[in-house]
């Protein structure tokens, strides 16, 4: 994108904070299958989780993990929606948690090998949901 785009004050951005979330969502996605195919990296993120239930030093841990992870997932959001990038329908704060959520979910099948999600797949799932999150109105 450049300056001879339609719209070019604001198209560049658009286009950038876009591209950001995308990789971020693809990013935690293919590193979640991609770990969960190496093994024992991935069962520690899940065993993490399993600890931190009854470990307080571990809960700390993941959740500072990802609360950074939400933090990131917010801003970029809430820059799109200033930009006009994405729409306003939900709140960026509670589109981190949901986008957090689905990558995780998907790393759980992942994990398991299950024959039904690939990596590819479920990148592309939880791309396809955060595009009707954040589409603009028209």
């Amino acid at each position: 994108m450049n300056e001879e785009t339609k719209d070019s004050a604001r198209t560049p951005g658009r286009a950038a904070v876009m591209a950001t979330l995308m990789l971020v969502a693809i990013f935690a996605v293919i590193s979640a299958a991609s770990l969960a195919y190496a093994g024992p990296a991935f069962r520690l993120w899940i065993e993490s989780w399993h600890f931190g239930i009854r470990d307080a030093e571990m809960r700390a841990d993941a959740l500072r993990d990802n609360t950074a992870w939400r933090r990131l997932v917010a801003e970029v959001v809430r820059r799109g929606i200033e930009l006009g990038t994405f729409g306003s329908t939900y709140d960026p704060d509670k589109i981190a948690v949901l986008t957090i959520a689905a990558v995780d979910g998907m790393g759980i099948p992942l994990s398991l090998a299950d024959p039904q999600i690939t990596p590819a797949s479920a990148a592309q799932d939880v791309m396809a949901a955060l595009r009707d999150m954040l589409r603009p109105a028209r």
